[in-house]
């Protein structure tokens, strides 16, 4: 089963690339949406075709009728997915690629580096009496203040949307400006400290997937023809594999530093397991869609306001206690999109959620192919990144509020700096 769907995922890129390569440029939204859902539910089960990292894998615990039911209801959501995006993509008018010509100025950098300095050290100081030395400390050492979670939903979400406003226009500037002063130059550098400091390791990769957006946008031609598109497709493949493990590698926790790559990549993701866990051990009733259109609407509800507002998500009502009891109360894991999906829909879930995939992606594909505005492809960058997390953790609640409130944050920024071009 699982080599039919790791079949269907290829032939889907294949179709992609044959098909409607001459109106994208790489990677297409749907590729990177292919390849995360290769990397989080398929290639993790490798493990079990291999006895030195079936011993190493949580996956080695799971049992066969476990692992069957991932696999049937993956099936499905990869089926629906497929079909719905290439008979939307077929029958939809193809849209014009239109150019990045957005004028930058020096100025403007530095003013979106220092609004986010601010923000970011408001952040950091949270629960900490904004204190310059704790501020500091948590800068160079944001590990030793995870415990601080509660309250902080708002300045995270003011945050994130600073920080990626900075690092979009910062490789937006140094692709466009052919001639950088010294100034600029220090900004940049100094833009990317602030970035990754205090707990932005990801922005590593983030930074990754904005170039090749920013790169498409800018440079249209950037592919000249399939023998180049894919020579460059396995470049920027191997590329990106090799940071996701050296990230891994640098930032993962001292009891791993002597496993391999491929061991950490492996039990690094849960997401294959728990939903082989959670498709077995719950039976879908209706009252687990009625506590999700709930948790939905009053997740976006500070604290603040509602001081007794329960920790709210499939996770901590259900799951958590039945796994992953013994954990601290803010703690938050990933079961995976399937996961949610079959508790808001049950049997539906993987046709329902395979169908608003392909709806979500097409649509991102003609706003980043035809939009001329700086903004509009900021979203479909940050989207694109998000691609991942979608998969990882679903589409409500936390995610969708994280995601709308970082987009409109990021937007005023952007709109600020580019007046014209929203």
């Amino acid at each position: 089963m699982l080599f039919l769907i790791i079949t269907i995922l290829t032939i889907s890129v294949i179709l992609d690339i044959k098909l409607f390569s001459r109106y994208l440029s790489f990677p297409s939204l749907h590729q990177i949406f292919i390849f995360f859902i290769f990397f989080v539910y398929c290639f993790p089960y490798f493990a079990l075709y291999s006895e030195p990292l079936t011993t190493l894998s949580m996956l080695g615990g799971l049992s066969e009728h476990e692992v069957q039911n991932l696999m049937n209801f993956l099936l499905c959501f990869v089926l629906v997915y497929s079909i719905s995006y290439f008979l939307f993509k077929w029958y939809l008018p193809t849209k014009r690629f239109h150019k990045l010509d957005t004028k930058i100025s020096e100025k403007r950098l530095v003013a979106l580096f220092f609004i986010t300095l601010i923000i970011k050290y408001l952040y950091l100081g949270t629960g900490l009496g904004l204190s310059p030395n704790a501020v500091i400390d948590r800068f160079f050492d944001p590990r030793s203040y995870t415990y601080i979670k509660q309250g902080t939903g708002f300045i995270n979400y003011l945050n994130s949307g600073c920080l990626h406003a900075l690092l979009f226009y910062s490789i937006y500037y140094l692709q466009k400006k052919q001639h950088k002063s010294l100034l600029s130059i220090v900004i940049i550098l100094l833009s990317f400290v602030l970035i990754v400091g205090g707990g932005g390791k990801q922005n590593f990769i983030w930074g990754f997937f904005y170039w090749i957006f920013i790169s498409q946008k800018v440079r249209p031609k950037f592919f000249l023809s399939a023998w180049s598109y894919l020579k460059k497709a396995f470049k920027i493949l191997t590329l990106g594999l090799g940071s996701l493990a050296g990230t891994l590698l640098i930032f993962a926790p001292s009891n791993q530093a002597s496993r391999s790559a491929l061991e950490i990549l492996i039990d690094y993701q849960q997401e294959a397991y728990y939903t082989a866990k959670v498709l077995s051990d719950f039976t879908y009733k209706f009252e687990y869609t009625l506590i999700g259109i709930y948790d939905h609407f009053i997740s976006i509800i500070p604290r603040g306001i509602w001081a007794e507002k329960p920790i709210t998500g499939f996770y901590n009502r259900y799951w958590k206690p039945e796994y992953q009891s013994n954990v601290e109360e803010y703690h938050s894991s990933t079961y995976g999109i399937l996961s949610e999906s079959y508790f808001l829909f049950g049997a539906l879930g993987p046709f329902i959620y395979g169908l608003f995939s392909a709806l979500l992606i097409i649509k991102l594909e003609r706003l980043y192919i035809g939009t001329k505005s700086i903004g509009m492809t900021f979203v479909a960058g940050f989207m694109g990144i998000n691609i991942y997390f979608f998969i990882r953790s679903g589409y409500y609640a936390f995610q969708f509020w994280y995601i709308t409130i970082v987009i409109l944050v990021a937007l005023f920024l952007l709109k600020g700096t580019w007046k014209k071009n929203i």
